[in-house]
Formats: structure tokens, C-alpha cells, sequence
């Protein structure tokens, strides 16, 4: 698994894992939510069905009642136990209508209805009773009750019983409902908790093991990357004792065509192989030359290190003056400015003989053959821009021509593909930046953006918001 996908697979983990804590959360509190508002609903429930059973509990207590003051006056014949009944019977016909106020169950009130419907009766065989007149004992009295009216009072209250005993069970039925409920939602309550826990603890052991996976792979990365740097810091360094030594062992070999070149006619028929021989010692030559500047070019920049830009570019222009008389092109140069830059010249001198070397060598051929040189000084920072009217890159070979022994296909002009690629280790270790513009046709631009040498440190004109430099 790559950087990226082992990236991604952990934000999905930690997502996963995150959405998996909050659903935990949150079913735990839905739950407890729903546990108390069912708990709530039957309480209200409950506590209904029971004010209604008080109700009726409350009625059986008032008949209950009425029989003991009639029995009571059957045997004292008190007058003021007819008043102590009829409020008594007030106190039933409240408990009554109190009940037809609340009762809604449809059964319920049937009952009801037939408690309603039997107390009228009762009190009617009652009033006719009491209206009796004429001389009875107590024992007739009671017998001729229990004859005429007590069939009506066994049936009151058997109706009281019935609508007693149907709330009484209404009440356990509805208690026994909620005790279901709340049981029912706390297993599930327990249960999402529940899953919701172990989801989260796999993923939780999931995302633990990727963090190790990720640990140990970044850790082989690094040991990597620096097996790599350390590679290419041999490499480099066997490039660079490699140029050096065969530079040194070319040398004798260089001066000795040079004398054989001052012979002049005495060479007769071998002077053209000896130019030849020459020739391709000098190409040699820049080969090492470059293999060596590569080389150096990705070591740390000498803070200390300062140059005058302008006198650096009018040594490297002497220098390239036979490209430059061969080519048959013309070399403009503008200077604006202070132009010191922190970089050694030794540096700066071969970030611009790249630069000059590459445009002079493309324009070969060309109608139009100029290069222009301009160099732009600030207190911040230093600009060189070199434009030439060759050919152009192409989009598709732009990216790639910094690129180290990186060659366009198909391209016929002499190097060795390092002269880029060294331009611009140079100016990256010096903390700037090179640029290209071009285009077929329209020749090409490089900008190179180094430190000015005045005190402290500016950001990039891109990152400052500054146009860039054209």
C-alpha cells in the first residue's frame, strides 16, 4: 500500500471509527430518550386508570355506605336516618357523574352504565320500601327488605364489583404493559450500546494496526530515502573525484594538440586530424567540466558567500565570445540596479554559462539570432533573465527539461543533458527559484530569481503577492 492509499485508508478508519463513538452516543441517548418517554407514557397511563379506580373504589365505599344507614334505620326507625341516607345518596350520585366525566374506555363505561342503571333501581324498590306505611317490627321490616329490595342491592352491587374488578384489571394489565415496554427498550437499548461498542473497538484495533502499519512503513520510507540520499551523495562525490581525475589525465593530452597545431604546414595531410582530435578533447573536457559542476551543485550554499552578478556575466560572456562569433549571434545585456547576490561566483558563473551556452547553441541556423540578457537588482532580491529566439520547447518537454541527462527526442544539437538539471540545483540550494517560458517558434525564457545580498531574508515575489519578474 502506498503513502496516499494508506493515507486515505486511515481518514476512513478514523471517520469510521469517529461515526462509530458518536452512533454510540447517540443511540445510548435516543434510547434513555425513548426508555423515559415510554416509562412517562404508561406513568400517565397508570396514573389515569388508577384515579379512575379510586373513582370507583370510592363508589363501592358510598353504596357500601347507603346499605349500612338503611339497615340502621330499619332497626332504630330514626327519622334522622333518612336525612343521613339521602346524603349518602348525594355522595353516590357524585361519584357517579365523577365517573362518567372520566371513564373513556367504551367497556368501561358500559359497566358503568349498568351501575347507573342498577342504583336507580335499588332506589326506587328502596324509596317504595321506605314508604311503607304501617305498624312492622324490626324483624318484619327486615324480611320485607331483604323480600323487595334485596334482589335490587345484589344486583347493584354486583355491577359495582364488575366495574371494580374490570379497572382493577385494567390497571395490572397496563402496569404489566409498561414493565414489558421498559424491559423491551432496555434490551435494545443494551443491545445498539452494545454494537455499537464492539463496532467501535474493532475499529479502534483496526485503526491501531494501520497506525503501526503506517509507523512501520514511514520508518522503512526514511530508512530508505536516506539509504538513497546516502547513495547519491556517493554517487555524486565518484562523479565528482571521477570528472576530476580524468580532467587532469585529458589535460596533457589538450596541451599536446595545441603544439601540434603550432606546427602548422610541417602537420601536412594530419593537421585536419589533429583539429578533429583537438575538437573532441575540448567536448570531453566540458563534459567533465559539467559532470563536476553537477556534482557540486547539491551542496549547501555558503551563507557568507556574495557576487556581483554583472561582473560574473561579462567573464562568462568572454568566455562563450567563439560560440558566440560561430553561431554568428548578437548578445544584448542590461543591468539595473545593485546586483550583488549571496552565491559564490564560481556558482553564479556556472548557472549563467548554462543558461547562455543552451541559447547560443540552439540558435544555429535561425534567421534571427539574438539573446538578451537583462539583470534586475533590488534590496530583496536579484532577477537575471536571458531570452533567446530559437526554437522553443514544446508543452510536452517543458516539465521535464530540468530533469538531470533528460534529452527532447529527436534533438541533434551537442550536450550532455546536465547543464539544466545543474542550473537548477544550484539555484534551489540557494533558496531561489528558475523559471521557463516558451513555446514553439517563440523561443525561450529562463528566469532565475536569486537572494540579494543586502541584510535579511524576503519571501518570493509569488508569495508576497509582488508581480513576478518578466
Amino acid at each position: 500500500m502506498d503513502r496516499n492509499s494508506q493515507g486515505t485508508f486511515e481518514r476512513v478508519v478514523w471517520f469510521a471509527f469517529a461515526a462509530s463513538a458518536a452512533m454510540l452516543v447517540a443511540v445510548t441517548t435516543l434510547g434513555a430518550v425513548m426508555l423515559l418517554r415510554t416509562l412517562s407514557s404508561k406513568d400517565e397511563v397508570i396514573f389515569k386508570l388508577g384515579n379512575d379506580l379510586y373513582a370507583m373504589e370510592r363508589l363501592r365505599i358510598d353504596a357500601e355506605r347507603e346499605a349500612r344507614e338503611v339497615r340502621t334505620w330499619m332497626l332504630t326507625r330514626d327519622p334522622s336516618e333518612r336525612e343521613a341516607i339521602r346524603g349518602v345518596q348525594r355522595e353516590l350520585d357524585r361519584s357517579l357523574r365523577t365517573l362518567q366525566r372520566q371513564v373513556t374506555d367504551e367497556e368501561t363505561r358500559r359497566l358503568l352504565q349498568q351501575v347507573i342503571a342498577a342504583e336507580h333501581t335499588y332506589r326506587s324498590a328502596l324509596a317504595s320500601q321506605l314508604d311503607t306505611n304501617g305498624p312492622r317490627t324490626s324483624a318484619e321490616m327486615v324480611d320485607a327488605f331483604e323480600a323487595n329490595v334485596g334482589p335490587e342491592r345484589a344486583a347493584l352491587d354486583g355491577a359495582i364489583e364488575a366495574l371494580v374488578g374490570r379497572q382493577r384489571q385494567a390497571v395490572s394489565d397496563a402496569i404489566r404493559a409498561s414493565e414489558d415496554d421498559a424491559r423491551e427498550a432496555l434490551t435494545v437499548l443494551i443491545s445498539a450500546a452494545a454494537l455499537s461498542a464492539l463496532a467501535a473497538l474493532a475499529l479502534g484495533i483496526l485503526l491501531t494496526r494501520a497506525m503501526r502499519t503506517q509507523a512501520r512503513q514511514r520508518r522503512e520510507l526514511e530508512e530508505n530515502v536516506e539509504r538513497v540520499a546516502q547513495a547519491n551523495q556517493d554517487l555524486e562525490a565518484f562523479a565528482g573525484r571521477l570528472s576530476h581525475d580524468l580532467k587532469n589525465m585529458l589535460a596533457p593530452a589538450v596541451l599536446a594538440t595545441s603544439r601540434l597545431k603550432r606546427a602548422g604546414e610541417r602537420l601536412g595531410s594530419e593537421a585536419a586530424a589533429v583539429a578533429r582530435l583537438e575538437s573532441s578533447l575540448q567536448r570531453t573536457l566540458r563534459a567533465m567540466e559539467g559532470l563536476l559542476a553537477f556534482s557540486r551543485a547539491g551542496q549547501p550554499a555558503d551563507p557568507l558567500a556574495r557576487s556581483n552578478a554583472h561582473r560574473v556575466l561579462e567573464g562568462v560572456l568572454e568566455e562563450i565570445q567563439p560560440l558566440r562569433m560561430e553561431v554568428g549571434a548578437e548578445v544584448e545585456v542590461s543591468v539595473h540596479g545593485p546586483v550583488e547576490v549571496r552565491c559564490a561566483p564560481a556558482l553564479l558563473h556556472v548557472v549563467l554559462a548554462n543558461l547562455l551556452n543552451n541559447a547560443l547553441k540552439y540558435l544555429a541556423g535561425h534567421p534571427v539570432r539574438r539573446v538578451k540578457v537583462r539583470i534586475d537588482g533590488g534590496p530583496e532580491w536579484v532577477t537575471m533573465t536571458i531570452h533567446d529566439t530559437g526554437p522553443g520547447i514544446a508543452p510536452e518537454h517543458r516539465e521535464r527539461v530540468f530533469e538531470a541527462f533528460y534529452r527532447p527526442p529527436g534533438q541533434t544539437i551537442a550536450g550532455t543533458g546536465i547543464g539544466l538539471a545543474t542550473v537548477k540545483r544550484i539555484v534551489d540550494a540557494h533558496g531561489g527559484r528558475i523559471e521557463l517560458r516558451s513555446g514553439p517558434g517563440r523561443g525561450s525564457t529562463f528566469t532565475v530569481i536569486l537572494h540579494s545580498a543586502a541584510d535579511g531574508y524576503a519571501a518570493m515575489p509569488s508569495e508576497t503577492g509582488a508581480p513576478r519578474p518578466h
